[in-house]
């Protein structure tokens, strides 16, 4: 667990730019709450794939939600098609 302080310093971003990557969505699925205080590792790993995908691919804030969004439900699909193909082979 991080705090936001400690998030910023070590990802090298402003506490503006987190703050607007929490407003964009970023986070929802992992907190009700809109401000998170502390990021666990999930959260930690999400805006290291956020950086990555606005730094090196120059996808914008917006375009990085939906694409860790898709990712997310392609994760999803794919833990359902494991238990389904589990279920069908017993």
């Amino acid at each position: 667990m991080m705090s936001f302080n400690e998030v910023c310093l070590h990802h090298g971003i402003s506490d503006v730019d987190l703050e607007r990557w929490i407003e964009q969505g970023l986070f929802l699925s992992d907190s009700s709450c809109k401000q998170p205080t502390t990021f666990n590792q999930r959260m930690l790993q999400r805006l290291k794939s956020a950086c990555r995908l606005q730094t090196d691919l120059g996808v914008n804030e917006p375009g990085v939600v939906l694409v860790l969004e898709l990712f997310d439900e392609l994760q999803q699909l794919r833990d359902e098609l494991k238990v389904l193909t589990r279920h069908r082979d017993t």
